[in-house]
């Protein structure tokens, strides 16, 4: 159970300090190449695999691009209700509303028939200030 644990620098060290204590030269480079291939054993394998990690590396910088599209669609897909919400929010806080553009209109027909009404209460008493009630309700 001993190899079994996690090597780190202290421990590292204090491992090649004792190989080279005990061993003479040539026994120290083969301890430390032994040692070197439990620690990366990637690097002992790496003549091997270099031309698979070439073409597996120009793969992936290949297929990046679209690795990134594909995520903002993911993203997009997954928010759809929240984007489309602010965009709702964002149009209804910027844009101006028919709603006021017709309250409006409104507004101005219920000043033109108060003068036409005011016109028609005064018609009989003041002929001359009915046609002036009725012009200005012919303006808008």
């Amino acid at each position: 159970m001993k190899y079994m644990e996690v090597i780190d620098n202290r421990n590292l060290f204090y491992i090649l300090a004792v190989v080279i204590v005990q061993c003479n030269t040539n026994q120290v480079q083969e301890n430390f190449m032994s040692f070197a291939i439990l620690v990366a054993p990637a690097e002992s394998a790496l003549p091997f695999i270099r031309p698979a990690l070439t073409a597996l590396g120009v793969a992936l910088m290949a297929a990046r691009p679209l690795l990134g599209i594909g995520l903002v669609a993911v993203f997009v897909w997954l928010f759809k209700p929240l984007i489309s919400g602010v965009g709702r929010a964002s149009l209804l806080l910027f844009r101006k509303s028919d709603a006021s553009a017709k309250q409006q209109q409104r507004e101005m027909m219920r000043g033109v028939i108060a003068l036409n009404r005011m016109a028609r209460d005064v018609e009989a008493d003041q002929p001359n200030l009915a046609a002036e009630l009725r012009q200005l309700a012919g303006r808008g």
